[in-house]
């Protein structure tokens, strides 16, 4: 996530890292059609701001997807080395 217009802070975050994935919208976000996805980890939250609602839910359901996939293979592992 990069930030900032003066100073810029840019974030990366492992994908094995996240918890959850949100998007949120408040009454104003709604009038112009943005929201933002906020993604936690153990170490805190990282938010995305002012997209538009097609983009976060974009991003919030490939990051979901991967999420999952990545579960789904950590598994198969995990039964692969018990036999």
């Amino acid at each position: 996530v990069k930030e900032g217009f003066i100073f810029i802070e840019r974030s990366i975050v492992p994908i094995e890292r996240l918890h959850k994935i949100a998007i949120e919208k408040g009454p104003i976000d709604r009038m112009f059609k943005l929201s933002k996805v906020i993604v936690t980890t153990a170490g805190g939250d990282v938010t995305i701001k002012f997209l538009e609602d097609e983009k976060s839910e974009f991003i919030a359901d490939t990051l979901k997807n991967k999420i999952n996939e990545i579960a789904i293979e950590s598994r198969l592992e995990k039964q692969d080395n018990l036999l």
